[in-house]
């Protein structure tokens, strides 16, 4: 993503920002972006594969490990389909 697209999320207020990549920053550069989301609020879930998912409605869980002091940590990400 570029800083451009991270300040228009940023101005929409988006709370969570999935991507498939390691980082949702340009390979050369990716602390520019990391701080205009991380400054607006955002969670950043990096590496989260979906391509797999049928539509529908889901509940994410995606707990960081607890590595007290990091400013990132792995997850295991899972999705529950919710009943409707």
């Amino acid at each position: 993503m570029t800083a451009d697209a991270a300040r228009v999320f940023a101005a929409a207020k988006v709370l969570l920002l999935g991507n498939e990549s390691q980082t949702v920053g340009p390979p050369d550069a990716p602390k520019e972006v990391h701080d205009i989301m991380l400054g607006s609020g955002a969670v950043l879930l990096e590496g989260i594969v979906l391509g797999g998912v049928a539509d529908g409605k889901y509940h994410l869980s995606a707990a960081p490990l607890n590595l007290g002091g990091c400013d990132g940590a792995p997850c295991r990400a899972y999705l529950i389909v919710k009943s409707e």
